[in-house]
């Protein structure tokens, strides 16, 4: 037969969309993704923070106390909807190190807790960690996984900087003391207006999320939105300053120094870096004993006799650890540090997951960490083959998985039910959904004869230039 004579097969023509727009309907599917029962979920655990069991018997006796009561219940229903919410779907990645070893540790520090003097006290925050976990679970059953995790950091990230300017007004009128530092301003507030809200450390922390944003912003932006950057990293910066959380500023430090040295960009962050140098040395050669001053304000004035006792936590550590192996293998459950007066608050990550969890839970949390690190250096070693959105966020995730690293330390970090916990697990799960992608590869088409399309009129040189084109790539 001719090629004059083959037979036609209408095919329906795609519709056009002109470079960089969105298609039709994508605004409302974006909307429909940022409310999805599990972005709901993890804000409704956001909305628990600070209430606890304690606040369950105070229900009926005021509008604060119930509504308090009601916020203490959000980690138990949460956790009832998630679970129910996973036998509705599939997953469609495997499951990551940094899943299962979450896991393991959540479940080994819940069941530690049996028949414990108060178990729904310390079992409550066994059942509100494993709801964070289920809530991820739930949100990487849905088909853009990847997806859900960039909108889950991000949906952290705004909230943490929506929670800290709300704080930082609260406590405007107390925050800052003669010295005009903002440490210990928890207790001002508190003898101010008879509750409490977060210490100077834990605002600090939460200070370094935007600042971390903040700088990436610096070198992926432009025009008015990098103007943007520099003002929010620079209030972040002031906030860290005036809490005086030592803990924060060298993990901060530590977490800047990882984004400008690795991922993409590296020009953009070399000169930065060395702008902000010149801007700080030029700021310490301006006073006399520059240095000093700067040194003995972040040390809160005990310089480096501090660093020595980690301000007491030399004997914490050693108690908690003649404590943990009382009970090696399994650990006292959840919150087990409170147990015990001469430990008190564990003030680190390892050390609290072997108090709660034992060597068999810890180990689960040791191993998600490292999978986590291994999948970070990945990601960073491969960001070429990365979208620009993606090359961004990579750097961001990686500032704050170091920052929480580093800051686990002298805090307990993720290893307990806490904002740190919203902001690291994110930033982990997203981190090695990335590295565990296929980097991207060449099209091919298929090797197969190209069924000839109906043509319209004034389209025969077109559908010339195409079929020779595909004849060509099919060949190739």
């Amino acid at each position: 037969m001719s090629r004059a004579a083959a037979p036609f097969v209408a095919v329906p023509a795609k519709p056009f969309v002109p470079q960089g727009a969105r298609p039709a309907g994508a605004s409302w599917r974006s909307l429909r993704a940022w409310l999805s029962f599990p972005l709901m979920l993890w804000l409704a655990l956001w909305l628990s923070i600070n209430a606890g069991p304690w606040n369950f018997a105070g229900f009926g006796s005021g509008l604060a106390a119930s509504v308090n009561a009601l916020r203490a219940s959000f980690p138990l229903v949460v956790l009832v909807l998630a679970l129910l919410g996973l036998l509705a779907g599939r997953r469609r990645v495997p499951r990551s190190l940094v899943e299962s070893g979450f896991w393991l540790y959540g479940l080994v520090m819940l069941l530690a807790a049996t028949g414990s003097a108060n178990w729904f006290g310390q079992a409550y925050w066994g059942f509100a960690f494993i709801a964070a976990l289920a809530v991820v679970e739930a949100g990487l059953r849905s088909p853009d996984p990847l997806g859900f995790a960039r909108r889950l950091n991000w949906l952290s990230w705004i909230t943490t900087v929506a929670v800290l300017v709300a704080l930082l007004f609260l406590a405007r009128d107390v925050l800052l003391d003669a010295r005009g530092s903002a440490y210990g301003a928890v207790v001002r507030f508190q003898e101010e207006h008879g509750y409490t809200i977060s210490r100077s450390t834990g605002m600090a922390r939460m200070a370094a999320v935007p600042a971390i944003v903040g700088l990436v912003f610096l070198v992926t932006r432009r025009s008015w939105q990098r103007a943007a950057s520099l003002a929010l990293l620079a209030a972040s910066l002031a906030v860290l300053w005036i809490m005086q959380a030592r803990g924060s500023i060298f993990a901060l430090a530590g977490a800047m120094a990882f984004v400008l040295s690795f991922g993409p960009k590296k020009l953009q962050k070399i000169l930065l870096a060395l702008a902000a140098a010149a801007i700080v040395a030029a700021v310490l050669a301006s006073r006399p004993d520059g240095v000093s001053e700067v040194w003995m304000h972040v040390t809160r004035g005990e310089g480096a006799e501090g660093f020595s006792t980690m301000s007491g936590r030399d004997v914490i550590f050693e108690n908690g650890l003649d404590r943990w192996l009382e009970a090696p293998l399994f650990g006292y459950g959840p919150q087990a540090d409170r147990l015990f007066s001469e430990v008190g608050n564990a003030q680190n990550a390892l050390l609290y997951a072997l108090l709660c969890s034992g060597l068999v839970g810890a180990a689960g949390f040791v191993l998600a960490m490292l999978a986590a690190w291994g999948k970070l250096f990945l990601a960073n070693l491969r960001h070429a083959g990365l979208a620009p959105r993606d090359r961004e966020m990579l750097m961001i995730a990686s500032g704050i998985l170091v920052f929480s690293t580093l800051r686990s330390v002298p805090e307990n970090q993720a290893a307990v039910f806490s904002i740190d916990l919203f902001l690291q697990y994110p930033a982990m799960i997203y981190l090695a959904l990335l590295a565990s992608r296929r980097p991207a590869g060449p099209v091919r088409l298929p090797d197969r004869a190209l069924r000839p399309v109906v043509p319209m009129a004034g389209a025969g040189p077109a559908i010339a230039f195409a079929h020779e084109t595909y004849s060509l790539t099919s060949r190739s």
